[in-house]
This record gives structure tokens, C-alpha cells and sequence, in this order.
């Protein structure tokens, strides 16, 4: 099993960096491996609502439906994915700070579970491209955040990179 874990400090309040993670179709301008996210439903994200991502890891594309297992504004977000290749999960916590915010995200999962020899083989590969890329992220939201709650941040934190789009259904 490969799990990732990055901590980042933002300085802007729990509320703030929650609002920016809770724009689920807003996560490919800061995660660097997002290519497009699509949201099921019409209604605000919460516990139970699925969401369709594509993304790119050294060139492989992904497409991975991810299930919301935690939603707790503004502490604690976690979510559970499958594609054919990997189970995965991911979950944010929102600690504040007396300065701002810290935020905690861990990324667990598991490649090819059915045959654990090569999938061990592929998280080793792998794992670094994903453990830069999630740091990244949490680089880029940190600016993001603090840009837009007026503390400055990063000149040049990334636009959304792709499609945004919400699909009909429900949570």
C-alpha cells in the first residue's frame, strides 16, 4: 500500500480554505495532476456525493469515481475512489493555527489489488511522481487561498486546467 502524507500552513482561516476545497470542480487549477473533474448532482457536496475525475501520472491517464465518505465544514474532508488499476482514499483536516490554517492530507492506495506483487512494483514506480505532484498541490492551494483572503500568496498559482462540469443526479 502506498500512503502519502503532506502537512501545509496557509494563513487564512479555516472558513477560507474550506471554501476553496469544497469547490470540488475547482480542484484541477490546484492539483497538479487533475486534468477535469465532474460533479454528480445539483446540490452543495456532501457525505455520499460522487464525483468523476480525470488525471495524468507520468503521462497515464486516469479516470478514477470517487465517493464522499467525510464532509465536515470546515474540518475534515475524506473521500474513497476505484479505478481498474488502483483503490485509493484521501482525506484533508483542517487544523487551525494562531496564524491561519493547517492542512493535513494523507493519500492511501493500492495498485492492481488483485495482483499485489506488481502492484507493489507500481506504487514503488509511481510513488514519488504522486508524493511531488500532492505537495504541489497543497503549494498551489496554499497560494490560491491566501491570494484570494487578500494575504498575498504565489503569483502564478495555476488556473483550472480543464473542463468543469456538474452532472444530473444525485448525491
Amino acid at each position: 500500500m502506498l500512503t502519502i502524507e503532506h502537512t501545509v500552513h496557509v494563513a487564512a482561516s479555516p472558513e477560507a480554505v474550506w471554501a476553496h476545497l469544497a469547490a470540488l470542480e475547482e480542484a484541477p487549477g490546484w492539483v497538479t495532476l487533475l486534468e477535469s473533474v465532474t460533479v454528480e448532482g445539483d446540490g452543495p457536496p456532501g457525505k455520499g456525493t460522487r464525483f468523476h475525475e480525470r488525471s495524468r501520472v507520468a503521462g497515464v491517464p486516469f479516470e478514477t469515481t470517487w465517493t464522499i465518505t467525510a464532509w465536515e465544514s470546515p474540518r475534515r474532508q475524506a473521500y474513497a475512489g476505484a479505478t481498474p488499476a488502483m483503490d485509493a482514499r484521501i482525506a484533508l483536516w483542517l487544523t487551525p493555527t494562531d496564524t491561519g490554517t493547517r492542512i493535513r492530507h494523507r493519500f492511501t492506495g493500492t495498485m492492481l489489488p488483485g495482483v499485489p506483487a506488481i502492484g507493489r512494483v507500481l506504487e514503488w514506480g509511481f510513488g514519488g511522481l504522486v508524493r511531488r505532484g500532492l505537495r504541489k498541490s497543497l503549494q498551489h492551494v496554499r497560494a490560491l487561498v491566501e491570494r484570494a483572503d487578500g494575504r498575498g500568496g504565489k503569483a502564478g498559482a495555476p488556473r483550472c486546467k480543464g473542463p468543469v462540469t456538474r452532472r444530473a443526479g444525485g448525491h
